[in-house]
């Protein structure tokens, strides 16, 4: 039980070590203190189902068509949203304009965060594929320690 637990627990905290696309949103929210701790609890929220999703076999059940297709468009976003935010950044004058100090509304901030949290092919890759291979070591009974661990 205890070893299912700091096993979850230290595979996670090494993939969160790992500053990704939802980390830096989550950041970027924190710096200009908007919706901070209803993200990070999105956040949370959307891992917690994901690692259960992959401790318990979504990744047999998908198709490797649907995954890879899935995959393939992520990251399309995922290169459009960086295309756009260096196209952003050149057009800024001195550092700064109004776009950076206007605040978004609770609703665009949770579709952006939803965006990075479910469309990030790596997420998938952590969540799903690895924390849920990881788990294959332990019983049914363990393994609701290890997702408690891994949350």
């Amino acid at each position: 039980m205890m070893s299912a637990i700091i096993t979850g627990f230290l595979l996670c905290f090494s993939l969160n070590c790992v500053i990704g696309a939802q980390n830096t949103y989550l950041f970027r929210q924190g710096v200009r203190n908007e919706y901070v701790y209803s993200l990070a609890c999105f956040c949370t929220v959307s891992d917690f189902v994901l690692i259960v999703a992959g401790v318990y076999g979504m990744s047999l059940i998908v198709n490797q068509f649907y995954i890879d297709l899935f995959l393939v468009l992520s990251a399309f976003c995922l290169l459009l949203y960086g295309i756009y935010r260096i196209k952003n950044v050149m057009s800024l004058s001195y550092g700064a304009s109004e776009e950076v100090y206007l605040q978004r509304s609770f609703k665009k901030s949770i579709i952006a965060m939803s965006a990075f949290t479910l469309l990030n092919p790596h997420v998938y890759l952590d969540t799903v594929i690895l924390i849920g291979s990881a788990s294959l070591q332990y019983n049914s009974d363990e393994k609701i320690f290890y997702i408690l661990g891994a949350t």
